[in-house]
């Protein structure tokens, strides 16, 4: 959701018209955020779909649907992907696409690898918060001189796909008890 206000974001600051479209299929447990992003009404040439391949059918069968996903428009499929084997089984929906974009080289060689469609890195645009300063690293127990490494995850998701244990541990590997580097693990669940 950040990376794709993020890219709204940064079209609308190039004053590129954007026509938004919220998809809730399939996503009905979630919590729905008024973003008070605006767009126009009418349709562009480019869709920018940002919904990541394993659950990209349950949007490309409605766009299609809907006239907007159409070799009419120039499609493109913006996926973020932790391993690094695709699935097979997402084959079907990368043949909708006319490009994909991925935000990390790790993505780009996952997903070229499997693809006959042009695969891309584009880091996403994220637009910082506005911090409100009233907590400082001491408020959680960080030490002011330290360097802290942060991971936010969601189990709604499969915990073994997150994996914040392994991450403790290789952290604990690599710096142990030095308290110039400290871990933050934020974990969630829907």
């Amino acid at each position: 959701g950040v990376s794709a206000r993020g890219f709204v974001d940064a079209l609308q600051s190039a004053e590129i018209p954007v026509h938004l479209i919220e998809w809730t299929q399939g996503f009905e447990h979630q919590e729905t955020v008024d973003t008070g992003l605006k767009g126009v009404q009418s349709l562009q040439p480019i869709n920018l779909i940002h919904m990541n391949a394993d659950i990209f059918h349950l949007v490309a069968n409605g766009l299609r649907q809907n006239g907007i996903l159409s070799p009419d428009r120039y499609n493109i499929g913006i996926w973020y992907w932790e391993l690094a084997a695709f699935r097979h089984e997402w084959m079907p929906w990368v043949a909708l696409l006319d490009e994909i974009w991925c935000a990390s080289s790790f993505n780009v060689r996952a997903v070229d690898v499997v693809s006959a469609r042009p695969v891309n890195l584009l880091r996403p645009a994220v637009v910082p918060p506005v911090a409100p300063g009233q907590f400082s690293r001491s408020h959680f127990g960080l030490n002011d001189d330290s360097l802290v490494f942060f991971y936010n995850c969601d189990l709604s998701s499969r915990i073994d796909r997150k994996n914040p244990e392994a991450l403790a541990q290789a952290f604990r590997a690599e710096f142990g008890d030095d308290p110039r580097h400290q871990l933050v693990l934020k974990i969630g669940m829907a």
